[in-house]
């Protein structure tokens, strides 16, 4: 076997190729506290493309407060929110955010999205949080609302 016949042999072998035609982009924004000099996340949002309905879906969650005991103070929700204009979305992601707080996004490249958006669900998205499916983060960073439109405009254009 020649030199190149052994780099390729050694390629590794993607076992999911068939999921990998039904990727999708999935953009989290995280807001940060630093209480006490903790930094905490005090709310996080999903936003991804729905082709279907052609509309933009925001999963999200202001995240538990819990007491010194470890018992769940607050007990939040999670929130649905749904447009088909990207800055509509925009507008949204800086109504649910403080100027104060610092901000991160993640990109994600997920490929075992449901089908149905409506079993896409905050808690799905959260567990499913994985580095794996990351392509690039950003922490403490100040975004416009012209850069969270590209991002979320990418959602829609990034799909297989």
């Amino acid at each position: 076997m020649s030199y190149e016949e052994e780099q390729i042999h050694d390629l590794p072998i993607c076992l999911n190729e068939e999921k990998e035609i039904d990727s999708c982009l999935v953009v989290c924004f995280e807001e940060h506290e630093n209480d006490d000099g903790e930094d905490k996340i005090d709310t996080r949002l999903f936003v991804t493309y729905d082709h279907a309905t052609e509309s933009y879906v925001v999963n999200g969650k202001r995240q538990d407060i819990f007491s010194k005991k470890g018992r769940n103070k607050t007990n939040l929700k999670p929130f649905v929110f749904c447009a088909q204009e990207s800055s509509d979305i925009a507008d949204f992601i800086l109504l649910a955010f403080s100027k104060n707080n610092s901000l991160s996004y993640i990109m994600y490249n997920y490929n075992n999205l449901p089908d149905d958006a409506c079993e896409l669900t905050y808690d799905f998205m959260e567990s499913n949080m994985d580095r794996r499916y990351e392509i690039a983060a950003f922490d403490n960073v100040d975004i416009r609302r012209t850069h969270i439109r590209r991002l979320v405009r990418l959602t829609k254009n990034m799909y297989n």
